[in-house]
């Protein structure tokens, strides 16, 4: 008799158990989406630029680039960000220059007059740098 009930108090015990862990993780799942929902309701829905981002675009009329759309995405990059922006021409060895910029309204970065001017004697003095394909790297600022 006392097996029997022995066994059924350790199988009462073992399920309380088992059940005050199961409660205290479903707890701790909902007080993560509500805190989850709070961030994102007190304005922290985008994630900002925490690391550098490479890649290669053409530098359009009046030397802007445009920021591809899924770097914009997965980061949610927002027009009041500042970035470090550094600017290396493809086929010149060596040649880059870094300023700081902030995205406009369309994802387009407008590079400075000083920077167009002193990539454009290092490049090439006779040729217009639209056109030209540089590789950007975008780190925070």
């Amino acid at each position: 008799m006392f097996v029997v009930f022995g066994v059924g108090l350790f199988w009462v015990g073992f399920l309380w158990g088992r059940l005050i862990w199961v409660f205290c993780e479903s707890l701790f799942v909902v007080v993560c989406r509500v805190g989850a929902c709070w961030v994102w309701v007190l304005g922290g829905g985008f994630v900002p630029l925490t690391e550098f981002v490479r890649f290669k675009v053409v530098l359009q009329r009046g030397n802007r680039f445009q920021l591809p759309r899924v770097i914009r995405w997965r980061f949610r990059l927002e027009c009041d960000q500042v970035f470090k922006v550094t600017l290396m021409v493809v086929d010149g060895f060596g040649v880059l220059e870094r300023f700081y910029a902030r995205m406009d309204k369309s994802g387009r970065v407008t590079v400075p007059k000083l920077t167009r001017m002193l990539l454009q004697s290092r490049v090439c003095r006779g040729r217009e740098l639209a056109g030209m394909v540089v590789e950007v790297r975008l780190e925070p600022a």
